[in-house]
């Protein structure tokens, strides 16, 4: 007897149902406990950028406060408003953290916690570091990947304390090229050149020709430089470091920003006997004081897009306001050369020729410019900061530069999210 099987295939698409089931609701937990790690991921790095940023800028404050002290260009690790501004840093981190419900303490091996470090070598900032650990509930994708929702994120923030441009230094070369050519602070002649209250500082070449004298007195910076050193025939006191710092200032310790729609006038004639009014007063081409011509002014600042040539026979007296007169003159800087767009470096030029009449108060900035410094007659002052792409001093005089860092042109704090 023949018996018949009729094997069907009823019910395998069952089977290709609840396997795809399966996988679907892999995909669904997966995009449902993957969207809430990332999105707690992103909570949580907000809240630690805000709580570092927040420590940033209490510490910023606190040197703003403090700056008749900082002025003092005497930063260092240890001083004691660093070690404030830490403390005041960590402490306003950790509250900003904890108002968006993470509590951090001061320690960082758990990440978990904030921890604000002094560091720097040209000069000093802040680092406040804030780290936060945070883990996202999860009814799926945990019992496949434990780890994969705990998060641990960091936020860096800098902080600059300001005070006087360059650190203190009163003559500043910005030009980082060898000692080939006429680069870096260099000093010709046979006369003498002191500084006073500040130091010298190139980016580059550091070099002595002819037979000058160069004296650093009163001051805690001295000579500084970050490329190469040519004594050459002069005498210095106290003699440079013999290797380079390893290091450039950092374009943030020099830099000025200036607005020219403050300007009160473009171009304005200056004749012979000219009292300047106080204001800022700027130029579309070059700014020349003749010989015998008598200008005098204060509370006044020069912005020049083109050459600036003081005459040797003219009689000049000049000082920037201390500060904010309300004219738009930038308090402590007298003359502002730009680097204009499109231009290298160094594309114009500021000649001061000196002489026992010449008084000038302020900062001279010239970040792409070739200074040139020539004494003829002895008692030449420059009550001031110097700051150019190359920085020349020659003559046959007494040339002495003066400078207070706590009368100057001050750098205001500033922060920035580093990491």
């Amino acid at each position: 007897m023949n018996v018949n099987q009729n094997k069907s295939e009823k019910g395998q698409a069952i089977i290709y149902l609840v396997l795809g089931l399966v996988v679907f609701l892999g995909f669904v937990a997966l995009a449902i406990d993957g969207g809430m790690a990332l999105a707690d991921r992103r909570h949580a790095q907000n809240a630690a950028d805000a709580a570092s940023l927040a420590g940033g800028a209490a510490a910023g404050l606190y040197f703003e406060n403090n700056r008749l002290v900082s002025c003092g260009f005497t930063w260092d690790c240890g001083n004691y408003l660093v070690g404030n501004a830490s403390g005041i840093a960590e402490s306003k981190a950790k509250d900003r953290a904890k108002a968006n419900d993470f509590t951090i303490d001061y320690d960082l091996t758990d990440h978990n916690g904030v921890d604000a470090v002094c560091k720097g070598t040209a000069g000093i900032y802040l680092e406040v570091t804030t780290e936060i650990s945070s883990t996202t509930p999860s009814n799926f994708l945990q019992l496949i990947f434990p780890n994969a929702l705990h998060n641990e994120v960091e936020a860096v923030t800098h902080v600059y304390p300001g005070g006087p441009l360059a650190f203190g230094n009163a003559v500043v070369a910005i030009n980082s090229d060898g000692c080939a050519g006429e680069n870096g602070a260099i000093f010709k002649g046979t006369g003498n050149l002191g500084v006073v209250g500040g130091g010298v500082w190139s980016n580059g070449c550091l070099e002595g020709a002819g037979q000058p004298t160069i004296t650093i007195s009163d001051s805690v910076v001295l000579f500084g430089y970050a490329g190469e050193f040519v004594p050459g025939n002069a005498n210095w006191t106290p003699q440079p470091p013999s290797s380079p710092s390893g290091y450039e200032l950092p374009v943030n310790s020099y830099q000025i920003d200036i607005d020219t729609d403050d300007c009160d006038d473009w171009d304005i004639a200056i004749p012979n006997n000219f009292t300047v009014p106080q204001g800022l007063h700027c130029f579309h081409g070059d700014l020349d004081i003749n010989n015998n011509q008598v200008v005098d002014g204060t509370g006044v600042t020069f912005y020049v897009e083109g050459d600036v040539k003081f005459n040797g026979g003219a009689t000049i007296d000049l000082s920037a306001p201390l500060t904010d007169n309300g004219t738009g003159a930038i308090p402590g800087v007298l003359l502002y050369i730009p680097h204009l767009e499109g231009h290298t470096c160094y594309d114009q030029t500021l000649d001061l020729e000196g002489n026992n009449e010449t008084h000038i108060s302020g900062v001279i900035y010239a970040p792409c410019s070739m200074v040139t410094l020539t004494g003829t007659e002895d008692s030449y002052m420059v009550n001031s900061q110097i700051i150019g792409w190359n920085v020349k001093v020659s003559g046959t005089a007494n040339t002495t530069v003066e400078y207070d860092g706590c009368s100057s042109y001050l750098v205001p704090p500033s922060i920035e999210l580093y990491k």
